[in-house]
């Protein structure tokens, strides 16, 4: 009886230590991104080949669809 019902409790208290870990706060209190200010303008470099730049250029394509991010890609100069 007594081993049943410290297995219980052990599993009681692992489950309350867990849920409290998920609810955790952040330190960061009400800070956001500001969402009137002008978009964040990135460079994304590629050296990929030909058969990725397509889905390169689709990611960037959606991500553009939001009013946060300006993303342009830029292929560097061959480097041999």
């Amino acid at each position: 009886m007594w081993r049943r019902s410290s297995v219980i409790l052990s599993v009681v208290l692992v489950s309350m230590m867990v849920a409290m870990s998920v609810s955790a706060n952040n330190g960061w209190n009400n800070y956001h991104w500001d969402g009137n200010s002008t978009p964040v303008a990135l460079t994304l470099e590629s050296s990929l080949d030909v058969s990725w730049s397509s889905v390169l250029s689709d990611g960037v394509t959606d991500w553009n669809s939001s009013d946060a991010l300006d993303l342009t890609i830029d292929t560097p100069p061959d480097a041999s």
